[in-house]
């Protein structure tokens, strides 16, 4: 800082200098000019304290910045070792998870610790990752169907007895949920996307196909879709398709997260979209399965929720089934008298022991409605996810729709 001070110092003596030197120039004597000398001389006495007052100042801002820096480095590094501590384990065998089953492999060494550090720096983003997955060359969305279910001494595991009628098999989630058969109708899917999906259900033996009508927030906001009158004849051929491959349609009324093609707080607006639908594609085309909404009472209230359940009974031919879909973990209007099934969400940190108590418990509270297990895993296509989808079966579900071991598979 003792440069600082020299400098505005040295400032000073020149500005006296450029001011006395028309004088001198000019043949008066300096001499006869007391008065400004001793202007200049307070001048300069004043700018001197200033420089070493700023000196002083700018000495403490740097000792300040330098005790912020310290903090903000220890503060870093005490949130990196919590981060690594409580939270990396999981996000690790996540992506395990991930690359198991979009890539049918393990992460490389090199891979896991580039997701570690952008984990622990604050960079990482799973959505990111799923979709940097996706665009790989060896990204496989469509993996062969694996064994049945086998029990340690090698026998085949048999559901004891078979439901009746058959239940409802499918795989609505994969890949940690960033893939869904929910937007399958999106324009943003390719025909070809579209076709593998059909023709994958079918060779996992599965026999239900799940699409929204409207899907805008949801999955991230990824892919869109907006059903409207001029949308009515494609959605006749994927379905003309989706029977093709052996394979029922079930239609989703209504999607969860942002929503913003049409006011769904105004029942006026949501029943007029579902009234186009009922018309134009449930009737024709005979669809058997509705579920009203995902997560209804994420944003309807209960007594909203039923009356769209009342309307919606009413409005759907008698012979299509409409489902309620819950919370997770959540009873709430279960056995209300418009609804046919339920597609009980039972969370997704469930065994298949927990799952299959939880549909035992709901059969035997409500002996008369069938009971769905509709979600219970992220990544439907795994053997882990087939293995909760069978026990929920084998303890009397009506279908699974986050995986299952086909009854075909396991029957002998």
């Amino acid at each position: 800082m003792e440069t600082m001070t020299r400098f505005y110092t040295g400032l000073v003596s020149y500005f006296v200098w450029m001011v006395l030197m028309p004088f001198a120039v000019s043949g008066q004597t300096v001499d006869s000019s007391d008065a400004l000398l001793s202007e200049l001389a307070e001048l300069k006495t004043t700018a001197t304290e200033f420089a070493t007052d700023l000196s002083a100042r700018l000495d403490t801002l740097q000792s300040d910045l330098d005790a912020i820096k310290v903090a903000i480095d220890t503060n870093a590094a005490a949130t990196r070792s919590l981060l690594e501590r409580e939270f990396w384990p999981a996000e690790s065998r996540a992506l395990l998870g991930m690359y198991q089953s979009m890539l049918q492999r393990v992460p490389t060494r090199e891979e896991m610790e580039q997701h570690r550090e952008d984990f622990l720096a604050g960079t990482y983003r799973r959505v990111a990752v799923q979709g940097s997955l996706v665009g790989r060359s060896d990204y496989n969305p469509f993996p062969q169907p694996s064994s049945p279910l086998i029990d340690d001494d090698g026998t085949v595991v048999i559901p004891d007895p078979d439901p009746e009628p058959a239940p409802l098999l499918a795989t609505f989630l994969k890949h940690e949920a960033a893939y869904s058969t929910h937007f399958f109708l999106a324009h943003s899917v390719s025909d070809e996307s579209r076709e593998a999906e059909l023709a994958w259900h079918q060779a996992m033996g599965y026999n239900t196909i799940h699409w929204y009508l409207w899907l805008d927030g949801d999955y991230n906001g990824v892919h869109r879709y907006n059903f409207t009158a001029d949308e009515v004849e494609r959605v006749l051929y994927w379905i003309d398709r989706a029977e093709a491959h052996d394979l029922i349609v079930v239609l989703w009324f209504m999607s969860d997260d942002g929503f913003r093609w049409f006011n769904r707080n105004d029942p006026e607006q949501v029943r007029q979209r579902w009234q186009l639908a009922i018309d134009k594609v449930v009737r024709p085309a005979g669809i058997r399965y509705v579920v009203m909404a995902l997560e209804a009472l994420e944003y309807w209230t209960p007594e909203v929720a039923r009356s769209h359940g009342q309307w919606l009974r009413d409005a759907l031919p008698a012979n299509t089934k409409l489902i309620w879909h819950t919370l997770g973990g959540d009873r709430r209007l279960i056995g209300e008298p418009w609804m046919d099934m339920v597609a009980w969400q039972s969370g997704f940190e469930f065994s298949p022991e927990q799952v299959a108590q939880q549909i035992r418990e709901l059969r035997n509270d409500f002996p008369s409605l069938p009971i769905i297990a509709a979600e219970y895993h992220m990544s439907g296509e795994t053997d882990e996810a087939r293995a909760i989808g069978t026990a929920a079966i084998r303890a009397g579900a009506a279908g699974a729709w986050n995986g299952a071991f086909p009854i075909k598979e396991v029957n002998p």
